[in-house]
């Protein structure tokens, strides 16, 4: 299978979680986030998914970019800083979970 195959899949597989939307269009999701040991509360964002396939939130002042990859490899950004390596997987009770390698911390969204 070749990498082409492979993008246009995934594309289609996080398409099918939210539906089709358009390029950088807007729509309120859930978020959630914390330290594996913390129970976390849900707080509304606005979430982005702009042309290039990455997941664009924004919760508050703050911008997370999550560029999801396949075999459950991520990575994060926050406010444009240098992204970390993550991982990634579809939560049990909907949306995707990725989670930051070296803190544990990790965020949740869905529609």
């Amino acid at each position: 299978m070749n990498i082409k195959n492979i993008l246009l899949g995934s594309v289609i597989t996080l398409g099918s979680i939210f539906g089709t939307v358009g390029a950088a269009e807007a729509r309120p999701a859930t978020c959630y986030g914390g330290h594996p040991s913390e129970t976390s509360s849900a707080v509304s964002c606005n979430h982005y998914l702009p042309s290039n396939g990455n997941h664009v939130l924004y919760v508050g002042n703050s911008r997370y970019e999550f560029v999801i990859f396949d075999g459950g490899r991520a990575t994060i950004s926050v406010n444009g800083q240098r992204p970390v390596s993550g991982s990634w997987i579809y939560h049990s009770k909907g949306g995707i979970q990725v989670t930051n390698e070296a803190s544990g911390y990790w965020f949740l969204f869905r529609r």
